[in-house]
């Protein structure tokens, strides 16, 4: 939601949670020297997750911030993309070669493919955004807005004030609410497991810098490796035992963490 009326220099921008999109938003507009605030309800920037799979066109997003190094360093340059397995014998459906450290990606995408930890990206985002334009314990509760300015509630009983205010508070967004009506989400009948396997626990196989989806009936896995030590997996499938799409905790992936016909951190299923 904006105003209109204020030059770029002069706006007060509202972005209403700090994770990786609200971080990366936060560091473009205090570059270009506007006035900048991220509103977010932890108490803390939380370092959970797993790994991210960036592609070419979100590499060329961070050159522009000058953190190309920081992503050599702490991500994983893949060499191999969308390296397609069948699960039976884990012979190759399809692979796309990106060439040594993925130079040849590099010259036709103009930007690496990188697999990184959410924590090492959250801390790269971090290095180009001043501490002291991130609010915590900010938890949003709603917006007005008139001709001249959109007002922020928040839980605590505080208000804030903006030109404009960005949303990048997660799938689950309150901010939508007041661009938009609301709309129930719908089950897809699709679940995921998602794990982090120390990599002296994998074969060489696993730590290859590559992409590797395993395609079974029904459902599927993926792993690549982290610069931090670990190895990434995930799987996925449509089962009645998936639930109503609730996000819970367990022990599943470490259970599929020995399905791979060729690695412990094969995610087949």
């Amino acid at each position: 939601m904006a105003n209109g009326g204020t030059s770029s220099r002069g706006l007060r921008v509202a972005i209403v949670g700090g994770g990786l999109g609200g971080l990366c938003a936060a560091a473009f507009l205090h570059r270009a020297g506007v006035q900048v605030t991220v509103f977010e309800q932890a108490p803390e920037l939380s370092y959970v997750g797993a790994g991210i799979n960036m592609g070419p066109n979100a590499g060329r997003v961070l050159h522009h911030l000058g953190l190309t190094g920081a992503m050599d360093k702490s991500g994983e340059i893949i060499e191999t993309g969308w390296e397609f397995r069948r699960w039976q014998d884990a012979s190759v459906l399809f692979s796309q070669e990106r060439g040594e450290r993925g130079e040849r990606g590099l010259r036709r995408y103009g930007a690496h493919r990188y697999f990184i930890h959410r924590a090492d990206l959250l801390d790269i985002l971090l290095s180009v955004v001043p501490g002291e334009v991130i609010e915590l314990g900010r938890k949003y509760t709603g917006l007005e807005q008139d001709e001249s300015a959109c007002q922020l509630s928040f839980a605590d009983g505080s208000t804030a004030e903006a030109d404009v205010v960005i949303g990048a508070d997660g799938i689950h967004s309150t901010v939508r609410d007041a661009v938009a009506e609301g709309s129930p989400t719908t089950f897809s009948g699709l679940c995921a497991w998602r794990c982090l396997i120390p990599a002296l626990q994998v074969s060489q196989f696993a730590l290859r810098p590559a992409q590797t989806l395993w395609v079974g009936p029904g459902r599927g896995g993926t792993w690549c490796i982290t610069r931090s030590g670990t190895a990434h997996g995930s799987t996925r499938s449509r089962s009645p035992r998936c639930g109503n799409g609730t996000r819970k905790r367990g022990r599943q992936p470490e259970r599929l963490a020995s399905s791979s016909p060729s690695s412990r951190a094969g995610m087949a299923g």
